[in-house]
């Protein structure tokens, strides 16, 4: 492209300006850069007499578009095809362009067609505000949905942790009767007769005791008898007024034999003595043990008085907790049940 061929172009296109153009005084433009030459040589491709308007065009349009004749966009795209379709029939050519009349029946069914459009436009607002707001009755109900879930995952898990607590509570009271029963099965066993040579009752030891102060009365007694009132003194009160000189013979004799006598028996009642104080340490130790088992009796009887008014509280608390739940829960479900009603009815009536 160069300047000779643009001011041809200008020139065939109606160009004039008194004077002719000057190739030379414009090549300056085409040597600016790749763009400018682009352009210029798009410009003069496309320059036609067709594509210029002259001055009497220029003021018919400005004139229509004054009195809003002018058709655009969709407007003048219908009228073309109205036009094109009516002069492929090949009939009725002299009503080729629209009266003055068809223009303003036009122009009416445009005002229609956009006063319609107004009103779908409106229609299609409250179509999306209903939506919208069906849109807030989902997301409502969608959250509520996620609220009972989370509660009930709640009240679940509170339940759960409570059944394990009723569980280890259960655990510990088991174990709690177990031993109570342990003792008493300990304490019986202890009055029963299984075991005499070990487990000795007081009733057993009482008559022990009797004979045995009975026994040693009559030893004291007989010792008493022997020694202060015995052989020894009737024998020198016998023997001695008759001067007898075998006498002290026997009565050595005699004595030995008291001697041994005294001493056997003084063997057993030190015996019987030693086996009285074990008896009694024996004893002494049973009593203890028994008034220990007592206490432990006592103690577990109380600890499972408490825990069972522990256990009791705890079990109301549990029962009240769980029905409080159940009521939230139903409430909360009666509730989201009419909202879906509501929003259902909503909807049929939108539909």
């Amino acid at each position: 492209m160069s300047a000779k061929q643009l001011c041809d172009a200008l020139a065939a296109a109606g160009f004039d300006s008194g004077d002719p153009l000057d190739p030379e005084s414009l090549d300056w433009a085409f040597l600016q850069g790749d763009d400018s030459s682009r352009v210029l040589a798009w410009i003069a491709a496309r320059l036609r007499r067709a594509n210029v308007l002259s001055a009497s065009d220029l003021e018919l349009y400005d004139q229509l578009e004054l009195e809003g004749k002018l058709l655009e966009g969709k407007d003048l795209d219908s009228a073309f095809d109205s036009i094109s379709a009516f002069s492929e029939t090949g009939e009725n050519h002299e009503y080729t362009f629209l009266s003055e009349e068809s223009l303003g029946d036009i122009r009416d069914s445009k005002l229609a067609l956009r006063a319609e459009v107004s009103d779908l436009e409106k229609k299609l607002a409250s179509l999306e505000w209903q939506l919208d707001l069906l849109t807030a009755h989902a997301t409502t109900i969608t959250q509520g949905k996620k609220s009972r879930t989370s509660a009930k995952t709640s009240a679940t898990g509170k339940l759960a942790r409570f059944d394990e607590e009723l569980a280890k509570r259960s655990l510990e009271m088991n174990e709690v009767l177990g031993k109570l029963v342990a003792t008493i099965q300990e304490l019986s066993y202890y009055h029963s007769e299984t075991d005499i040579g070990v487990y000795l009752s007081y009733c057993d030891f009482q008559s022990y005791i009797i004979s045995n102060l009975a026994c040693t009365k009559e030893l004291n007694t007989w010792f008493t008898k022997k020694f202060e009132k015995g052989a020894l003194r009737f024998v020198a009160k016998e023997d001695m007024p008759r001067g007898d000189s075998e006498k002290p013979h026997r009565f050595v004799v005699e004595l030995k034999r008291i001697n041994s006598v005294f001493a056997k028996s003084k063997k057993q009642y030190i015996e019987a003595q030693m086996e009285h104080a074990n008896e009694e340490a024996t004893l002494s130790k049973l009593r203890a043990q028994l008034a220990s088992q007592h206490s432990y009796i006592h103690e577990d009887i109380h600890s499972l008085r408490r825990r069972n008014s522990e256990l009791t509280e705890e079990l109301k608390d549990l029962s009240l907790q769980v029905q409080e739940c159940l009521s939230e829960t139903v409430a909360s479900l009666c509730s989201d049940l009419a909202r879906l009603e509501g929003a259902n009815i909503l909807q049929g009536v939108i539909t």
